[in-house]
Order: structure tokens, then sequence, then C-alpha cells
């Protein structure tokens, strides 16, 4: 405990301790110890779908639908499906840009009816490469964002027939390989 005081109060004084991670257990017990820091906000880290959606649930309470969720670091997480199909979370339309995604292997429904479109936020920097399941990521979502660049290698297009679900993407992915169109 004393440990996390003084983590607090150095935070306070504008330095940053911890190595910049503080786990989202010790963020939900003690508070944002780190809201008077610099641009250089450590990390959440979060290590299941479950924790994440509590973050994001926290986030958006505390700052709108539009905040910024990059202070996540959702860098070990596989499963990342129904994560804005939740009802409690489909009105997010804030900024995702910096999160990890390398570890992603089921992005299933993940912004599935959702209010996100992409515009805060520019998932081009999104490695997607370990994708092996993307059924209806984005159906009937607003999702309007730029993913031409993704390039999916992994992804079972028999069990994601519907990756895109929504006409209004095709434009995004004429210059994918065929199987994607």
């Amino acid at each position: 405990m004393k440990d996390l005081l003084d983590t607090i109060k150095e935070t306070e004084e504008g330095k940053t301790t911890n190595e910049g991670i503080v786990s989202a257990s010790r963020w939900r017990k003690y508070g944002n110890p780190y809201k008077k820091a610099a641009d250089d906000t450590p990390k959440v880290v979060v290590s299941n779908k479950y924790d994440l959606m509590k973050e994001i649930r926290t986030a958006m309470t505390a700052n709108g639908n539009e905040c910024s969720l990059n202070h996540i670091d959702v860098g070990n997480i596989e499963d990342f499906s129904d994560l804005f199909y939740d009802y409690s979370l489909r009105d997010f339309n804030g900024d995702i840009s910096d999160w990890d995604m390398k570890k992603a292997t089921n992005c299933d429904r993940m912004f599935c009816m959702s209010q996100f479109t992409g515009e805060n936020s520019d998932l081009l920097g999104w490695n997607m490469d370990n994708v092996t399941s993307a059924v209806q990521m984005f159906y009937k979502s607003k999702f309007k964002g730029d993913i031409s660049t993704w390039t999916l290698p992994a992804l079972d297009m028999k069990k994601s027939q519907q990756f895109m679900g929504g006409a209004e993407l095709a434009k995004v992915r004429k210059n994918w390989p065929k199987k994607f169109r």
C-alpha cells in the first residue's frame, strides 16, 4: 500500500513511475492516480475481454462516448468477440487507434450494431495478422473508417464469410485479395 501511495504522490508531482503500467484492479480499487499526469499517462493492463469491458465502461462513464481508450493495454487479449456489440458499449465512438492487436484471434461481432464510425480512430496501424475469425465484425455498425491495409492472412474465410457485414465497406476492400471481397 505504501508503494502505491508513493506512486500516486510522485505521479501528482508529474513523475512517471511503475514503468508506466498500472494493473486494472489497482486502478479500480484506488482510483486513477494519473489524472494529473502529462500525456505519457501509464497504461491500464487488462488480461481478458471482461476486464477490458469494465475499463471501457469506466472510461465512457467518466469521459463520454467519444473518449480515448488508448490508455488501456489490450496486448495480451486474444478474444475481442462481441466487445462493442455489448449493449452498454454500443455507443462508443472514440479513439482506439493505439491498441496492440497482434495477439487478437477472435474479432467476431466486435463492432456489430455499434455506433463506432472509425472517424475518431485510425485502425490502419492495427496488426490483424493472427485473426482467424471475424464473423460479422462490422455488421450493421456505423463504421466508415479505412482498413484497406489489413492483410488478415490467418482469417478462415469459411468461418468468416460475413467478415465485413456491410455493403458500405466494399470500397475499403477493393485492394484486398479476392477471398476478402
